[in-house]
């Protein structure tokens, strides 16, 4: 266990610096692209869910990117809410992109094997959504620091790696039946203050903007490549004759309750995309409600 624990304590500094250094590197409460900062804060997961989906272990891959998706749109955006003093300023039209993609995701998991045609499927679905967005006036945004940014994604390809070994030596023991609590919350813990410090400086749409890159990077980005990736393995090691198991499944309980939790929200969150209202503290406090009984129905399944 120490040795783990190790890598876990590694991967957690790593992860905290990196998250910093993105944030300076794309201009802080100012930021210029706050989408792509969530993006690249959610690598770390998709970095882990493709080894995993090289592995063995492909369907703990999905369901940490289940879980991370989950977590942002629940825990992260709750905190926001209830951390907001500016009223009204909480909300950005970016939601709207989150509905069809986690309408995709609960679909293509109805089949319990997932393909390259539902990775091609979600790809191009992302890469239509993202497309869509009108261009942001730049008015008074900082501009974007290469060298701060490139620092920063170092930093959580690093803390990926660490983790990666941690997560491999604790998934071998009975005591750690999953994955995503372990990943995640490790992930995500710095981005949860620097976003906080967004909300208070008044750039709350900033902060709702990096949650959204994040969660869509976890569904639309980090689930194809895990399904690619375990169809490569899959595809290498029988060449000459057909395979008795699917290359890649669907949790059946990250389907059962992250797809229909994220299909749930983010078709709540659709009248916050559109203006008609903002996040009080209220959904906030709903928000991170539904995330502790997402948490410990996760764990009742997991020990059933």
């Amino acid at each position: 266990m120490q040795l783990p624990l190790s890598l876990l304590v590694g991967a957690a500094i790593t992860f905290y610096l990196g998250t910093h250094l993105l944030w300076q590197g794309f201009g802080g409460h100012r930021a210029r692209s706050p989408m792509a900062r969530g993006m690249l804060i959610a690598m770390p997961m998709v970095l882990i869910a493709i080894w995993m989906a090289i592995g063995d272990r492909a369907v703990n891959g999905i369901a940490i990117l289940m879980t991370g998706a989950t977590l942002l749109l629940t825990l992260t955006l709750g905190v926001c809410a209830i951390s907001n003093p500016h009223n009204g300023t909480l909300q950005s039209p970016t939601l709207r992109l989150l509905a069809p993609l986690a309408a995709a995701t609960f679909v293509i998991g109805l089949s319990g094997e997932l393909n390259l045609t539902h990775a091609i499927c979600l790809a191009a679905m992302t890469i239509v959504l993202l497309w869509t967005l009108p261009p942001k006036p730049d008015g008074e945004l900082a501009a974007v620091k290469p060298a701060l940014t490139a620092a920063g994604s170092a930093c959580l390809i690093v803390g990926a790696a660490a983790m990666i070994l941690a997560v491999t030596r604790l998934m071998q023991l009975p005591i750690v039946p999953l994955a995503g609590p372990v990943v995640v919350p490790l992930v995500l813990l710095a981005s949860v203050g620097l976003l906080v410090g967004d909300v208070h400086a008044g750039a709350g749409e900033s902060a709702v903007d990096t949650i959204v890159g994040a969660a869509i990077a976890l569904l639309g980005i980090g689930i194809p490549l895990a399904i690619v990736a375990a169809h490569v393995v899959w595809f290498s090691a029988s060449p000459t004759q057909p395979a008795t198991q699917p290359a890649i499944v669907m949790p059946i309980a990250s389907w059962r309750i992250d797809s229909v939790l994220i299909t749930l929200l983010s078709i709540l969150l659709l009248p916050v995309s559109l203006g008609r209202f903002s996040l009080s503290r209220l959904e906030g406090f709903l928000l991170v409600l539904a995330c502790m009984g997402y948490m410990y129905v996760t764990v009742l399944t997991a020990r059933g």
